[in-house]
This record gives structure tokens, C-alpha cells and sequence, in this order.
């Protein structure tokens, strides 16, 4: 029971995962990162894992696509591996932009997903129509930097419905958003929200807090030694204001 977008700038070149699911403490389990940190190296990716989401499948992931292998030696080592692989959903995109989909015949319904140039949009156990009004808010995005742009799909995805199982709407309880762009040993965003009525909301109150603190300027300072140029009350900063 979750729906995510996963996605690479073309502008920027930064690669990130937006997700929010009815399952509490989601992010133990996916999105799986490999060869973005400290830099984006050439097979790094991240992968949103759903649907009784096994994270060994990253690891199995990594074994494959490490060596150069295409997304179709990557299906069929995964599928040999995992007696499960008809229940499952995957989403990858890779540093290069190269972007694979799996959904199960047996996920929870509906699941569907769909990729487009340097994205995919995957969920399962959705209300109709969500995945494609997602596609749309991602497109109708382009420009915008990429938090954004993740962050106003899971949103679109909300607002057309999100999550249903069995008739019944299903809360989204967790939610996610995390941006690498390859300039620093941490992802240039990292955020989430867990065990929350609200937390496809409180992300995005989190996301607007962070935009345009002076905190990454610590953050940058510090990675390049220049003691002398900080100022300590820029941590506490939000939004350009002192908490």
C-alpha cells in the first residue's frame, strides 16, 4: 500500500525518491539507495521497493546492474531469485537515467506503473487513475527544481485519491523525500515523516522549512574547512527566521 515517484534531473543531473505509504516506519525497508553518496557514481540508483517490499532485491539489484548488466538480465536474475516476484513492485532509476518497472499480477489492486523519460511512477492498492494523474503533475512540473517536482506528484497523487483497498480509503502514515545531487557526502535533501494522520502534509511543511535556510551553508562550510565563515545561528534557521 504505497506510491512513490522516482526521478532524475536533466538540468541538474541530481537523482530522488518521493514515497508515502499506509505502512509506519517504511523507510527501514525502501526507498534502497546504492552509488549516490559522496558522489553519483556511474551504476549508482535508487530503487523504490513496494509491495511487501524485500530490500534484499536492492542488494540483488546492485550484483546485477554492477557489472553493466541490462534491466533485462536484472528481471530475470530477480524473478529466479524471489519466489514471491509476482507480489512485488519495483521501481529503479539509474545516475544515467535509465528507468525499469516491475508490477506483480499479484500486487495488491490496483498497481500499475509508468515510466517516461528519467522517471517512473509506481503504486499499488490505489484509488483509479492515481498513478497517471501523478504522471502528470511530474510533467507539468518540468523546471522545478526536483524536490519539488517529487513532492507535487506524491501530492497529485493524494489529492486524486491515494490509497484504497477493498473500497476503502487507506491513510498514507509515512512519507518520504530525498534528493542526491553528487556535491556533498549527504543527500542535498533527506526528510520524512512517520506514524502521522498527516504526513503527506507535514513533508511538505518540512520541505517549505528547509527552502531557503541558511542551514546548507553550515553544512558547506564545514565540508570545505571554512571555520571562519560560519555563523552559528544560521542551524537554527528556518525559512530565513529563527525557530
Amino acid at each position: 500500500m504505497t506510491y512513490s515517484v522516482v526521478a532524475k534531473c536533466p538540468e541538474s543531473g541530481a537523482i530522488g525518491v518521493a514515497m508515502t505509504s499506509a505502512t509506519i516506519n517504511l523507510s527501514r525497508a525502501t526507498p534502497f539507495i546504492n552509488g549516490v553518496l559522496p558522489t553519483l557514481s556511474e551504476n549508482g540508483f535508487i530503487a523504490s521497493l513496494q509491495a511487501f517490499a524485500d530490500p534484499m532485491l536492492g542488494y540483488e539489484s546492485v550484483k546485477v546492474l554492477e557489472k553493466g548488466s541490462s534491466f533485462e538480465q536484472l528481471e530475470n536474475h530477480l524473478e529466479a531469485y524471489d519466489s514471491c516476484w509476482d507480489r512485488r513492485q519495483l521501481g529503479i532509476v539509474k545516475v544515467s537515467g535509465e528507468v525499469y518497472a516491475h508490477t506483480g499480477e499479484n500486487c495488491f489492486p490496483v498497481a500499475s506503473h509508468i515510466t517516461g523519460d528519467g522517471y517512473v511512477v509506481l503504486g499499488n492498492a490505489m484509488a483509479e487513475g492515481v498513478i497517471p494523474t501523478m504522471v502528470e503533475a511530474f510533467e507539468r512540473s518540468e523546471g522545478q527544481v526536483l524536490a519539488e517536482r517529487l513532492m507535487s506528484t506524491i501530492e497529485a497523487g493524494m489529492a486524486a485519491g491515494g490509497q484504497e483497498f477493498e473500497g476503502q480509503h487507506v491513510a498514507e502514515y509515512a512519507s518520504s523525500l530525498a534528493v542526491y545531487d553528487g556535491k556533498q557526502p549527504y543527500p542535498a535533501v533527506d526528510l520524512r515523516v512517520d506514524f502521522d494522520l498527516d504526513a503527506v502534509r507535514k513533508l511538505r511543511r518540512l520541505l517549505t522549512h528547509i527552502t531557503g535556510s541558511r542551514a546548507d551553508k553550515w553544512f558547506e562550510a564545514l565540508q570545505k574547512g571554512e571555520m571562519e565563515q560560519i555563523d552559528p545561528t544560521w542551524i537554527f534557521e528556518v525559512t530565513g527566521n529563527q525557530i
